[in-house]
């Protein structure tokens, strides 16, 4: 509340924006709304009171800009409109500085509450370090520091430009991940493999051989420590918004700890008569026919909630028709690939699109040349990447007899989606990403899973 006074009378000092609602506020005897309300909220009072005057907001300001809107309020205050330029720099450092420090302040409830001596330093940078010039287009920078007494410890560095984005130093990244593992909840005696898989089918995925977990939240990062313990690495970074300050954390571990949590789990190994060792042990033991017979026996029921209210019952129909289609194919994938690791399911998905290029081309497609095209086809679904489009193009002007306009017609037969079974062996229905969110529901209701 005193950050967002002393913004005001800044505000006013300068004829800012947010002075000016702070002044529109005193006019009706509500001043206290300036600091009482969030100043989107107060730019949204304040432009109801104008509007019943026959006033915009400030209207000392061009008809243009009273015509954009409350976007300014909602950047913090006493900022100019984002596409108009701004009418001086100083509003505009001040708006970012405060959104700063409100942030901070939530991220780091010792600095806020006033329980020791912590304060924030801002130390204007002149010069690009690197490029030894006078930083103008770029905007304007800061290092911040904690001090402690007479002691100071990088925070990270402020960006004050057409946008404002914080770049969290390594100290105080590793600081506030510390704290997070301190405040972490005490899971140990319990099955972890119910809370393991919730968070699994959200924001908890694997790759390269380990488990990585990304939140802006300190408590779920607080969470991630309470699962898995102490990480492998971390990363994260911090942008600056008209909420403040948000931090993003994206932690990692070894696979093993997801190992660990299951094969321990006596709820998984109840519901499935089985203990199961990995992940994939634990998608290969679901029944997924079973799952697809027992949502199309509930269709019915959910279809009145699917899609918005104002849809018709024969758009709703064929809707529903649609997602059981789609569920159809990640049970028919799901099953096809159980058995095989990553590897060997990729040589049979790859197969089977050889046989798919074949009928599309009507036999003009086959062999060694098709398996290659298969593979580049399989790869630029999976990641879209210019270099296998350019590879994909080469390969379609090297088969004799049939034109490059041809394999390309192919190709995009495959990648339209117009044949769900064909896009699906390019972009893997069963792919751990989709199948992933599907896993928990299915060991909650254990009469889904064939004992």
């Amino acid at each position: 509340m005193g950050t967002r006074a002393y913004a005001a009378l800044l505000s006013v000092a300068r004829g800012g924006i947010y002075g000016h609602i702070a002044m529109l506020f005193m006019g009706e005897g509500a001043l206290a709304d300036i600091v009482m309300s969030a100043p989107v909220t107060a730019y949204e009072k304040a432009r109801k009171i104008a509007g019943a005057r026959g006033e915009a907001v400030d209207p000392s300001r061009s008809r243009r800009r009273a015509k954009a809107g409350g976007i300014a309020g909602g950047r913090g205050g006493a900022v100019d409109l984002p596409h108009v330029k701004a009418a001086d720099w100083g509003d505009r450092a001040a708006s970012v500085l405060l959104r700063f420090l409100i942030g901070y302040g939530e991220m780091d409830p010792q600095f806020s509450s006033g329980a020791s001596e912590v304060n924030l330093k801002f130390r204007r940078v002149e010069k690009d370090d690197k490029k030894e010039r006078v930083v103008k287009d770029v905007g304007r920078r800061f290092q911040v520091f904690r001090a402690y007494g007479g002691v100071e410890a990088p925070v990270g560095e402020l960006w004050i430009g057409d946008v404002a984005y914080f770049k969290i130093g390594k100290e105080e990244l590793r600081r506030l991940v510390e704290e997070a593992k301190e405040m972490a909840p005490d899971l140990s005696g319990m099955d972890k493999a119910p809370q393991y898989l919730e968070w699994r089918a959200t924001d908890v995925t694997t790759s390269g051989g380990r488990i990585e977990a990304g939140t802006a939240h300190p408590w779920q990062l607080r969470w991630y420590f309470g699962l898995f313990g102490e990480e492998k690495s971390f990363s994260g970074g911090a942008s600056v918004t008209k909420e403040g300050i948000k931090l993003f954390v994206t932690a990692r571990w070894p696979r093993e700890r997801e190992d660990q949590i299951l094969r321990e789990s006596r709820w998984l190994e109840s519901v499935l008569g089985l203990r199961v060792e990995s992940w994939r042990e634990l998608v290969d033991a679901i029944d997924w026919s079973r799952v697809l017979e027992r949502v199309g026996g509930l269709a019915d029921k959910v279809k009145p909630w699917i899609g918005p209210e104002k849809m018709s019952d024969a758009e709703r129909e064929r809707l529903v028709k649609r997602m059981l289609g789609e569920l159809a194919l990640l049970a028919h994938f799901a099953e096809a690939r159980k058995g095989k690791d990553d590897g060997r399911w990729r040589e049979e998905r790859a197969k089977r699109l050889v046989r798919a290029m074949e009928a599309l081309s009507g036999g003009k497609i086959t062999g060694d040349y098709a398996d290659r095209l298969a593979q580049a086809i399989i790869r630029y679904a999976e990641r879209r990447e210019e270099s296998v489009k350019e590879r994909i193009d080469k390969l379609a002007g090297e088969l004799a007899g049939v034109s490059k306009e041809e394999v390309w017609g192919v190709v995009e037969r495959v990648l339209s989606g117009e044949n769900p079974y064909v896009y699906c062996l390019a972009r893997d229905c069963a792919r751990d990403e989709v199948v992933r969110k599907f896993v928990e529901l299915p060991l909650s209701w254990s009469c889904w899973i064939r004992l």
